[in-house]
């Protein structure tokens, strides 16, 4: 029945219809002539079609670049946040390997802990470790790096210990020094220097002499490096030497510290 409708009305509409037909016959007839006129017309008709539709086909594709743009930031953001943190998981191992070489050439007991926060306030300087009660530490076990003193374990939870750093305006230790390893007291004075009081003006001290514990302490093993010579100077008004000294051990950007046992 549909089909017969159809024709029906095809039949009904037959001049309509023959008359789209001729002038699609005819267009096409006349198109395929390769005159002047023709081309020209040709030409003339593309013109006007890339004037009307140019700006649409523009806008096209600019907003196609400007998707792939925003895909490509988004890929190399993507990686260059991972190869950040693969350097800094590169960086972590290194130190990792370096502290674990360490231990095992030191004939000290030593265990690892791994720095988990920075409390570095006026009042307290501190780190914050992951290990604790659980693997037997107690309050004022030393601390040191690969390079020398980093402070004492200030208090202990189960899994956490807190640590007073050698920077904390309270730290206080027992040093030895110079050629006669003369006694005297590390006292920390801003950043990562010091001054070691207590050494008299008759005792020999340079440069770059190394100031290491003095072994006298209930806390602090002996001949642990606390800190480097950087200055001396001797003032005939006062019985003891001016020292002015920088720590050696790394207080600011430390991964792992030893607990010495």
């Amino acid at each position: 029945m549909a089909l017969i409708g159809i024709i029906r009305y095809i039949v009904y509409q037959k001049d309509i219809f023959f008359l789209i037909f001729v002038l699609l016959f005819s267009t096409t007839i006349f198109l395929s002539n390769d005159s002047d006129p023709v081309k020209k017309l040709k030409n003339n008709f593309t013109n006007y079609y890339t004037s009307i539709l140019g700006p649409f086909f523009w806008y096209k594709s600019a907003f196609d670049l400007k998707e792939k743009n925003a895909s490509l930031n988004e890929k190399i953001t993507r990686l260059e946040l991972e190869q950040n943190q693969l350097n800094s998981l590169s960086i972590e191992n290194k130190k990792l390997k370096e502290m674990l070489d360490y231990k095992q050439k030191n004939n000290l007991v030593l265990k690892l802990g791994e720095i988990t926060s920075h409390n570095m306030s006026p009042t307290i300087n501190s780190f914050s470790i992951n290990i604790g009660k659980n693997n037997n530490l107690e309050s004022n076990l030393p601390v040191i790096d690969m390079n020398g003193i980093i402070g004492k374990i200030f208090s202990v939870h189960n899994n956490k210990s807190v640590i007073q750093i050698v920077t904390d305006k309270n730290f206080r230790v027992s040093i030895r020094i110079g050629s006669n390893r003369t006694l005297g007291i590390f006292v920390p004075t801003h950043s990562k220097y010091g001054i070691i009081e207590g050494v008299p003006k008759s005792q020999k001290v340079e440069i770059d002499d190394i100031a290491v514990t003095s072994g006298i302490s209930d806390i602090y093993p002996p001949n642990i490096p606390v800190a480097k010579v950087i200055s001396s100077y001797i003032d005939n008004n006062q019985f003891f030497q001016n020292i002015t000294v920088e720590i050696l051990a790394d207080v600011y950007n430390p991964d792992f510290v030893f607990v010495i046992k």
